[in-house]
């Protein structure tokens, strides 16, 4: 994320001094997917700790329920872990 951040911030010190928006060579198209339901990521993140710890739904859940605590969904929760855990 910092890499993106820098970047920008390199392109609107750019635009500043110059008061031009520089043209770009070539057109990046990223294709963007579409993150599956919660659900689906509760599923996944439980079997991964169910290979490493032996009891991954009471781990996740526990988890999700300390992010629920600090106010977020439990779908929010259990994206944020996934992305934690490398899963999206």
């Amino acid at each position: 994320m910092s890499l993106y951040k820098s970047k920008i911030s390199d392109f609107i010190k750019i635009v500043e001094l110059t008061g031009v928006v520089p043209e770009f060579k070539g057109k990046v198209e990223e294709e963007v997917k579409e993150r599956p339901p919660a659900d689906v990521l509760y599923r996944r993140l439980v079997d991964a700790y169910n290979r490493v710890y032996g009891r991954g739904k009471q781990l996740i859940d526990h988890k999700i329920e300390s992010y629920i605590r600090k106010g977020l969904s439990r779908e929010e929760a259990i994206t944020k872990i996934a992305e934690e855990e490398g899963i999206i």
